[in-house]
């Protein structure tokens, strides 16, 4: 039997495939790293929204007069906040978010006078 040029083949094919095995999960990893950054980069902007709206409800509720706009400061960014009044019943709170990496977002709130709650929270993207 002549084997001479056998070993060679094999062991480039087996090399490819390997080779294309780690590339798959390279680039697998690589995705999954960048959806982690992506979301927790999405679950810290809620959190700034988050906290000034409550920020902005208590303030509203506790106090008789209030300021119609205003900056809460984070470590990732800034929120600052503007008040319109709809109705005699409802405000409109604007809050627009810049964050340290230079994106902007903008949220609306509705406050109720009455229950002196937010009722409505709608985000912009």
């Amino acid at each position: 039997m002549n084997d001479r040029g056998f070993t060679f083949p094999v062991t480039l094919c087996v090399l490819l495939l390997f080779t294309g095995f780690l590339a798959v999960h390279f680039h697998q990893y690589s995705i999954e790293k960048s959806f982690q950054f992506e979301l927790a980069e999405f679950e810290r902007n809620q959190f700034m929204f988050m906290q000034s709206l409550k920020k902005v409800e208590n303030q509203l509720s506790n106090a008789e007069e209030v300021e119609r706009t205003g900056i809460f400061y984070f470590e990732n960014g800034t929120v600052t906040y503007q008040i319109n009044e709809l109705d005699n019943a409802q405000l409109q709170i604007l809050f627009r978010l810049v964050t340290s990496s230079g994106a902007e977002l903008e949220g609306f709130g509705y406050y109720d006078q009455h229950i002196e709650k937010m009722v409505k929270w709608l985000e912009r993207n």
